[in-house]
């Protein structure tokens, strides 16, 4: 789950921009456009929370502590739990995926349904519910999107571990690969920067 930051932009004297972020003190930026201001502020956070995890980290050696992920909820308490793809080739399917996202079983398999959960608590739960018979006719409306900054190395080692090409009409500038998985559900490798 993304925690949303509340990022200003001002326009610099000497011209350019300046950024900052309101509620991260040290997140301060500044770049000749406003695009390029963007991104740079993209990096700043980066930094201060790793500066800040590195000063945290050399703060409590030698002491007992325990350190532990947190998941920040969105205020209106809604999220995404788990996306659901139903499937017939529900032992592979499970493989497939726990392979390509490094995913685990919150609990064990039973009756055709497995609930797939990111270890670190980041991400939304993947779900798979064996249906009695393969899909057949038109491609589901739903499909998921994985980003990554590695898009040509995750599109390899997918296809590695059971995921096949799609043979998709690109359009010049398209940041995505389609890909299917074992049991035929298309899906986007998606190129974006850092953390996106």
């Amino acid at each position: 789950m993304a925690f949303t930051f509340t990022a200003v932009y001002q326009e610099a004297e000497e011209g350019g921009y300046i950024g900052f972020v309101e509620e991260l003190p040290g997140a301060i930026t500044q770049g000749e456009t406003l695009e390029e201001t963007r991104e740079n502020l993209q990096d700043a956070i980066a930094l201060v929370l790793e500066g800040n995890r590195i000063l945290a980290e050399e703060a409590l050696k030698g002491q007992k502590a325990i350190r532990e992920p947190i998941l920040l909820q969105p205020v209106s308490g809604l999220r995404i739990g788990s996306v659901v793809i139903r499937c017939y080739e529900f032992d592979r399917m499970r493989a497939f995926w726990q392979e390509a996202l490094h995913y685990v079983p919150r609990a064990a398999a039973t009756g055709g349904w497995v609930i797939l959960r990111d270890p670190q608590g980041r991400g939304p739960n993947v779900s798979l519910d064996q249906a009695p018979e393969k899909r057949t006719g038109k491609r589901s409306s739903l499909h998921l999107d994985l980003y990554t900054d590695d898009q040509a190395g995750e599109v390899e080692r997918l296809i590695q571990i059971g995921a096949k090409r799609y043979p998709w009409r690109y359009r010049p500038g398209d940041d995505f690969v389609v890909l299917e998985d074992p049991d035929g559900n298309l899906f986007c490798v998606v190129q974006v920067r850092g953390d996106a």
